[in-house]
């Protein structure tokens, strides 16, 4: 589309230096100088240049330019101001270069463990968060809480993986994920004993790790056996412990 906006471009930008619509000289001639036999007769009158035709032609060659024209100029105009923004160059900035780091050390990290990481304030935190996310340098999951959980956006996590991760923000939770990974099919006995935590507690972050695909849930005669994903087993395997922030 930019090739045929430069061509109709020129084309335009010809016409309306074209001997055609030039506004040098003219001439106008009384088209009464031999008038029929008793027709009145006017006196020539002079016309300005407003009132010339040529001014319509040159306004209405403006008014038609068509869209390519403009849609070039629009992305001329888009380069000129993603330049001068640095939208290219997001992470010439140290801060921000440092907050991106942070969440790709720490995929599933929230706003305020990056706080904890980067001494970054938090209102200096969420402007570079934002122009990271606009330059989709960043890919967001939200979670319980109102949590929003971020990750660096370069496929290296599915959303399944996503979903692991954010769990594991959670001492706890990380600590269930753990002894099922090691003892699968373990029950909610198995996992009290293993981690010395009441049984309710379980069953609650079982039900928020079921809820999002992370582990399964079976009855097995009086017991309940939790299998966890084959995608949480990959996530858990592919980054280091996440702390509880």
């Amino acid at each position: 589309m930019r090739k045929i906006g430069y061509i109709v471009l020129v084309i335009a930008v010809l016409g309306l230096f074209s001997p055609g619509v030039s506004a040098n000289h003219y001439f106008v001639h009384s088209g009464y100088d031999h008038p029929a036999e008793g027709s009145p007769v006017y006196p020539p009158q002079p016309v300005s240049f407003w009132d010339l035709p040529p001014l319509w032609i040159i306004i209405l060659q403006f008014a038609c330019l068509p869209a390519e024209i403009f849609a070039v100029m629009k992305w001329w105009a888009f380069l000129g101001i993603n330049r001068v923004s640095g939208g290219g160059n997001v992470f010439e900035n140290d801060t921000r270069q440092k907050i991106y780091e942070c969440i790709r050390k720490n995929p599933g990290i929230h706003l305020r463990g990056i706080v904890k990481e980067t001494n970054v304030s938090l209102g200096t935190l969420r402007y570079h968060i934002n122009q990271l996310c606009k330059n989709h340098n960043l890919a967001i999951l939200e979670g319980g809480k109102g949590h929003t959980h971020y990750f660096e956006n370069s496929g290296t996590y599915s959303v399944s993986q996503q979903n692991v991760l954010k769990h594991m923000r959670n001492a706890t939770t990380r600590n269930i994920l753990e002894v099922l990974a090691a003892n699968p099919s373990a029950t909610r006995k198995d996992i009290a004993e293993s981690l010395g935590i009441a049984g309710s507690t379980i069953t609650w972050h079982m039900k928020r790790l079921e809820e999002d695909g992370v582990i399964a849930i079976r009855n097995e005669g009086r017991f309940v056996q939790y299998h966890i994903s084959e995608s949480a087993v990959v996530a858990m395997a592919k980054t280091r412990h996440p702390t509880s922030v």
